[in-house]
């Protein structure tokens, strides 16, 4: 059991670090053969969303909904300022 506790740790850890790295190298790259924000972002959110695959099944559920509700309100809150 306590070894199991540490290689979700470890999982995790590995999870929260590919993801950052991932999106702050494609952004970093992606910049420098274009200008467009928006797409740069988006690509680099799509390929830093392959970080998930690194993690439990569970914890993937967990965090897609966490994130999809999260992103409905970003949504929202930004359709509302404008």
């Amino acid at each position: 059991m306590k070894a199991k506790g540490h290689v979700d740790s470890l999982k995790f850890a590995i999870f929260v670090a590919l993801l950052n790295g991932i999106y702050k190298g494609v952004l970093c790259l992606m910049r420098r053969f274009s200008s467009n924000d928006s797409l740069n972002s988006a690509v680099a959110g799509g390929l830093s969303a392959l970080s998930l695959l690194v993690d439990s099944k569970e914890r993937r559920t967990f965090l897609a909904l966490v994130l999809f509700a999260r992103s409905i309100v970003r949504r929202d809150f930004m359709n509302s300022s404008v």
